[in-house]
């Protein structure tokens, strides 16, 4: 399936609007050959060529789809993922078991 950020393993409707894509951060999951294959935020998999990663990219690296392009994340923007992500890892693990 042909979309504006590259081509699905598997079918969705998200990628048909760019600014739904454009909203979900992505990282590059691996590069294999001449394409890389690239994460959502909610574990759907999409491959886009090489030559479409912005300069110096690797695997790891967290990118946005603007519509036209792929563009890194700030580093604010990471840090604000990052900030999130311990906010909800603390909450997981204060939560005291109900059965307990």
């Amino acid at each position: 399936m042909n979309c504006p950020a590259g081509n699905h393993r598997e079918q969705s409707n998200d990628c048909r609007n760019p600014r739904v894509v454009s909203r979900l951060p992505f990282t590059i999951d691996r590069i294999e050959g001449e394409t890389a294959i690239l994460i959502d935020a909610k574990g759907k998999t999409f491959d886009i060529t090489i030559q479409d990663l912005p300069g110096n990219s690797k695997e790891g690296d967290l990118l946005q789809y603007d519509g036209n392009a792929w563009l890194p994340v700030t580093d604010a923007v990471q840090e604000r993922l990052n900030e999130d992500l311990q906010d909800r890892l603390s909450n997981l693990f204060a939560r005291k078991c109900s059965i307990c």
